[in-house]
């Protein structure tokens, strides 16, 4: 043992724990390797699981809840909904064929076309993000990468013939007391060599394995055209959330769990839970509101999938009240978090015609205890939003308002600000229990576009109701584009998780230029 490595051994306990604390979880792994008194007395911080259709993720979920001491610190259970696929279609395939555009037959042994494909792709876009990113890894090679895929594909059969994960569940809510957030998402991958969550099942594949990301949950694609979500009455769509069902009915079966809080996660892919669970009562929902009527229920985050709603269902799976009434059965809610996910050009820009009251989804009135209150990407009239945001209580500590599409001559992000500050009165509060205020739009406002990017305006939009600072939206584009040079650049796909190291972080790329930007940033430990 070293005379460094002695030195912080004999620390007395409480310096070492306030030590370790600064430390990954990779960095207290080494700790612990260098003499058995700190592999005694520093322990990893497993207090996150995760399951899905891959057998090392159940082995290592089993393996902590069989632990008599790891397995009382898990608080948060990962769902990753996301499954290796067969074959991806490629937009109007059939239609180049017929028009003489075939490709020459597959050798037998040869990676499949649409696998080749994505290798490729993964490659150029690897290329393009070399600027932020570089590869420590070279990849393997096409053929090496498929048969690894290959091998992946045969295993999730396995779990998903037998149902593994879903006994892995029913294990981890026996095994976990403190266990009380479940995360449902199908976007853990990331992208390639970039994934959300390093689970260990995507910790356990080859350096430089290339492979299409999965995702499951259907994504809208401009390419292939109108996208409607089917009703979910249809178990072969219904499969794919697959997560979904088995959570909440599992969570249904048992009673002596503690979960308290539930979060549908995109991830910032455009999907989402099917919205269609909300057409009328049916197992998965009625399991869904007996979990959000357990005294003490605190979260519930949505994001649901709603393309289609537009064209013949009148957004029947929120003007029919389930949705309301599913939220109204958590009157001890602290956070809520709606997200819809529609393609807003089938219906721009009659958005009037689509804008439904925000009252007939959120039963602000049986919400007294609300401490956060979050809407993205939904349709709204501006006097409609401030009478929601003037019912939330005063226990109110933050409130959401990303990517809102509003209805024309009817408000912009620019006149909701001054309505917030001139009318609500939470600048008249205490400093401390005024509401912050989170505003995220995309950098284009141009719908049809891939919206990848986005501004986040944040300490602008909160400067500007509590401390006299210039409104961050000016009069162009209708004011609901910041005035150039102000917010945070930011991108879709690396959302942070705000609890937990292991989620990539944001990446932050400030919009201000020149010198005056390299000393904002300076400031400000960038």
């Amino acid at each position: 043992m070293s005379s460094s490595t002695s030195y912080i051994a004999k620390l007395a306990p409480e310096l070492l724990a306030a030590v370790v604390v600064h430390l990954s979880n990779r960095d207290i792994k080494s700790l612990r390797l260098t003499c058995r008194i700190l592999s005694e007395n520093t322990r990893l911080r497993l207090d996150r699981v995760f399951l899905s259709a891959h057998p090392r993720n159940i082995e290592v979920a089993r393996a902590i809840a069989d632990h008599e001491t790891l397995r009382r610190e898990v608080v948060e259970l990962i769902w990753d909904d996301a499954r290796f696929v067969h074959d991806i279609p490629r937009p109007n395939e059939e239609f180049l064929l017929q028009m003489g555009s075939s490709t020459p037959p597959r050798d037998e042994g040869d990676p499949p076309r649409w696998f080749a494909r994505a290798y490729r792709e993964n490659s150029e876009s690897l290329q393009h993000r070399k600027y932020r990113f570089k590869r420590r890894n070279p990849d393997l090679s096409l053929s090496e990468s498929w048969n690894y895929y290959e091998k992946l594909l045969e295993l999730q059969e396995e779990v998903l013939s037998s149902a593994a994960d879903a006994d892995a569940l029913s294990y981890a809510l026996e095994r976990f007391p403190s266990l009380r957030r479940i995360v449902i998402t199908p976007g853990a991958h990331g992208r390639l060599d970039e994934p959300l969550y390093k689970t260990p099942a995507i910790k356990s594949f080859p350096r430089g394995f290339n492979y299409p990301i999965p995702h499951s949950w259907p994504i809208h694609d401009h390419a292939v055209g109108p996208y409607e979500v089917p009703p979910w009455t249809d178990e072969t769509a219904k499969k794919q959330w697959r997560g979904f069902p088995i959570v909440v009915n599992e969570l249904a079966k048992q009673k002596g769990h503690n979960v308290s809080e539930i979060v549908i996660d995109a991830k910032g892919l455009q999907t989402g839970l099917s919205c269609r669970v909300f057409d009328h009562p049916c197992e998965e929902y009625d399991n869904l509101v007996g979990l959000l009527r357990r005294p003490g229920f605190s979260r519930i985050d949505l994001a649901l999938l709603a393309d289609g709603q537009y064209y013949h269902d009148d957004w029947s799976s929120f003007r029919s009240g389930y949705l309301k009434q599913a939220l109204g059965a958590a009157p001890d809610l602290l956070r809520v978090r709606l997200r819809v996910q529609a393609d807003y050009d089938q219906v721009y820009p009659e958005f009037d015609k689509h804008c439904i009251p925000l009252r007939t989804i959120f039963p602000v009135d049986r919400w007294q205890k609300l401490q956060h209150f979050g809407l993205s990407n939904f349709i709204v009239k501006q006097p409609d939003l401030l009478s929601l945001l003037a019912a939330l209580p005063t226990t109110l500590q933050s409130v959401e308002l990303s990517f809102l599409k509003f209805v024309l001559n009817s408000g912009s992000y620019r006149d909701t600000l001054v309505d917030i500050r001139d009318t609500l009165g939470w600048r008249d509060r205490a400093a401390n229990e005024r509401p912050r205020v989170i505003i995220h739009v995309y950098e284009s406002l141009l719908m049809s576009s891939e919206p990848r990017k986005y501004m986040c305006v944040d300490e602008q939009a909160n400067r500007f109701l509590y401390d006299d600072g210039a409104n961050p939206f000016n009069n162009r584009f209708g004011g609901n584009k910041p005035t150039h040079g102000i917010g945070v650049e930011e991108f879709l796909h690396e959302f942070r998780d705000e609890n937990y190291e292991n989620c990539r972080p944001y990446r932050r790329v400030t919009a201000l230029k020149g010198s005056r930007a390299k000393a904002k940033n300076k400031l400000e430990g960038r």
